[in-house]
């Protein structure tokens, strides 16, 4: 599948659905939930640094996430309509065609219920049904281990672990992040495994 193909497919995948959850763009409507968790640093503390004002987390959503909407989601509970956090899939260009990674953040309230999982496996479906992906990849800190939890519950796969890759966000240092990922074929007999 063609990049700008790809494109037109998040295009029309740009609001989703999960048994309990919304995939949909995020908005400056959303800056209030994305401020109460945004200034949690234990929540952001691998993920981005904490924001000190609302005006902050309105020009951090004009600037990530409606700049460039296309495979950004903000994630709603469903019943509730309450934004509980982002997920962003961005599918490569040229010679990495094919390939896409994630990142994503859930409020601390919200986490080790299933939600990041729930999200991930609909953008996974997205990914290789849609848009003609063949593997998909994403990294977290080491002393991150539930990114690599809910990664697994997804389907993924540890590949290793990539020493001194990279700084996290509010922690010093170059640090150790865990590599995972999943191919076409992966996500089919994951899926097939799934409803035996």
């Amino acid at each position: 599948m063609e990049y700008n193909e790809i494109i037109l497919k998040l295009a029309e995948n740009i609001v989703m659905e999960t048994p309990r959850l919304r995939l949909r763009p995020v908005t400056l409507a959303d800056a209030e939930d994305m401020f109460d968790y945004a200034t949690d640093l234990e929540m952001t503390k691998f993920v981005f640094p904490p924001h000190d004002s609302i005006e902050s987390t309105r020009e951090a959503i004009a600037n990530f996430f409606m700049k460039k909407p296309l495979g950004a989601w903000g994630i709603e509970l469903k019943d509730e309509n309450k934004f509980i956090g982002t997920l962003d899939l961005r599918p490569h260009e040229g010679k990495r065609l094919g390939s896409s990674e994630f990142g994503w953040s859930i409020s601390h309230k919200y986490q080790n219920q299933g939600y990041a999982s729930e999200a991930l496996s609909r953008v996974l479906e997205l990914a290789f049904n849609e848009l003609g992906q063949e593997v998909i990849f994403a990294i977290h800190d080491v002393e991150n281990p539930a990114s690599g939890r809910a990664m697994a519950r997804a389907g993924m796969t540890k590949r290793g672990t990539v020493v001194k890759w990279q700084s996290s966000a509010n922690l010093e240092g170059l640090r150790d992040f865990d590599a995972w990922q999943i191919t076409r074929d992966e996500f089919c007999e994951y899926k097939l495994a799934k409803k035996d």
